[in-house]
């Protein structure tokens, strides 16, 4: 299939006039920095034709895939320092600290790196100072790496890896990687920060934070969210910057800095993860960042609306970015304390920017959704968050309920709909409403939902389309088997196009599928696997 690429312009990083590459490419999580999960320039597979699909390769990797693969088309590559000339490529990573770069056709492997240092190996989950079995058996590298096609000669892919040398010295560094080669085109840079305040983690310490929210590449700054192994103290949600073209420290952001007041769960006052089960922080094209942060201390003690300890536990923020970062607006549920208590984490899903919603009186609504584990969705108007109020939310929207058991996954965004998936419920569409003039809602009953249900974790719907046309809704569920199974559905009725069933092998939690010329790529527990017609 030829593609003009002089007529096609990239529809994932125009999404707010973000300069980008001239290609269809995917190169950051959930397809956008929006974090909409939208592909709009498939031209392939469409709801009629989808059924046909087949694994053209199943490749295997030394340790899981976490990360979302990303995509670059019509890229130079290298293998052992001779060209291969301009290929399609897919990147994967993975937590045994590895980076491929195989043919988006075939499966070929051009270059394959690993980032360990000599006598280091990634992390393993039992150790005393990790102690955590969510992730097993080892960490290496979780959170989706982010690529800058423009960086270089060739572009570069930046990845965070975690290392240990087995005795004493555990770190996480930032790797700025040739595209065409794999090679290290700066140094790594040793990930450390510190922040003011009486909290239990005003210090940055590896064995204390995990990467696993996606990177953010903003005007020049790459971004590292951070949160804790299990809810293990202490630890606290850190969102760390640096310059993209040589990885010197830009900005340090602790959502969590005084501790104050602590909860039950956590009485050492740690909190504030940055979890986003993967989903990265997202932006609006304004130089705002946003992201939800997990269980921890938020004050009621408020000063001028904001809380005077400076801790946002469960709770969605508007970062900005003029002078390093600061928090510009928030938003807490009124029941912020039970939820602390009882780990309700808004941040177990991420906050996706919605385009401009305009109403029938021609007036935009700039607006956002968060969801997490308390069941409800939230969406909220990005030029008024609502803040804090004990006695009731006063933000745009509210559907209680709409996530059955919760929801460990975000959602996605297409043609007026929000898609949505929570634990023990179906996938689900939202539809806005323009009935009402002066404020588009979602209607609080589903357009349409999936005839089956899904278990823990929910999974994060992608959608793949041609402008507005053939939507195709995309996730992988995470079986109770821990079994990988590939869907599709119809973006408009939600019936079910596609089921790979139980081929694929053990699954990652949080895996996020990836659409790219006609082809679809899932990473699993040890391989990559291409899907096409």
């Amino acid at each position: 299939m030829k593609f003009s690429y002089c007529l096609r312009r990239l529809g994932l990083f125009l999404y707010f006039g973000v300069a980008t590459a001239t290609a269809y490419d995917v190169l950051t999580n959930h397809n956008n920095v929006a974090r909409t999960g939208l592909v709009s320039t498939e031209t392939v597979l469409t709801p009629a034709n989808v059924s046909g699909l087949n694994i053209l390769f199943q490749n295997t990797v030394d340790g899981q895939v976490y990360a979302q693969p990303l995509a670059v088309s019509n890229q130079l590559v290298y293998t052992n320092g001779v060209s291969q000339g301009m290929h399609d490529i897919v990147i994967a990573v993975t937590e045994h600290d590895s980076v491929y770069a195989f043919d988006a056709q075939t499966g070929t492997i051009y270059w394959q790196v690993s980032l360990l240092d000599p006598g280091h190996t990634p992390v393993q989950a039992s150790d005393p100072k990790i102690n955590c079995t969510d992730l097993v058996p080892e960490i290496g590298i979780t959170a989706t790496p982010v690529i800058d096609r423009a960086a270089g000669p060739h572009g570069r892919i930046f990845v965070v890896a975690m290392e240990t040398d087995g005795k004493h010295h555990y770190n996480y560094k930032l790797h700025a990687l040739d595209l065409a080669t794999g090679r290290e085109a700066i140094t790594p840079h040793t990930i450390s920060a510190s922040v003011e305040g009486k909290g239990p983690a005003t210090t940055f310490v590896a064995t204390e934070e995990r990467s696993r929210s996606g990177l953010l590449l903003l005007n020049g700054i790459v971004y590292i969210a951070f949160a804790g192994f299990c809810d293990n103290p202490p630890y606290s949600g850190w969102l760390l910057g640096y310059q993209a073209n040589n990885l010197s420290p830009a900005a340090v952001f602790n959502d969590d800095p005084n501790g104050k007041p602590a909860s039950t769960l956590l009485p050492d006052g740690s909190g504030g993860g940055i979890w986003q089960s993967g989903l990265g922080p997202s932006t609006d094209g304004k130089g705002n960042i946003y992201l939800a942060t997990g269980n921890g201390p938020f004050s009621e003690r408020l000063s001028g609306g904001f809380p005077a300890n400076q801790d946002y536990g469960d709770s969605a923020l508007k970062l900005s970015t003029t002078n390093g970062l600061s928090v510009s607006d928030y938003f807490t549920p009124f029941n912020q304390k039970s939820e602390a208590a009882n780990d309700q984490d808004l941040s177990a899903g991420g906050v996706v920017v919605l385009p401009g919603i305009v109403d029938a009186n021609r007036r935009t609504h700039y607006l956002l959704v968060a969801c997490g584990k308390d069941q409800n969705l939230y969406i909220l108007n990005r030029e008024n968050l609502g803040k804090f109020n004990r006695l009731a939310n006063q933000i745009y929207q509210e559907i209680p309920g709409a996530t059955g058991d919760g929801a460990w996954s975000s959602v996605a965004y297409f043609n007026n709909s929000i898609y949505s998936e929570g634990v023990g419920n179906p996938l689900k569409r939202f539809q806005f409403d323009f009935s009402n003039p002066d404020k588009p809602l979602l209607d609080t009953t589903p357009a349409a939902q999936t005839s089956a249900s899904f278990g823990y974790p929910s999974f994060t719907p992608s959608i793949s389309s041609n402008g507005t046309q053939d939507g195709i809704v995309w996730g992988c569920e995470y079986t109770s088997s821990q079994d990988a199974v590939l869907h599709a559905f119809d973006a408009t009725t939600l019936s079910e196009l596609y089921n790979s069933g139980n081929l694929l092998g053990a699954a990652t939690k949080f895996a996020v599928p990836t659409i790219f010329k006609g082809r679809v790529y899932l990473g699993t527990a040890n391989s990559l696997v291409a899907f096409g017609l």
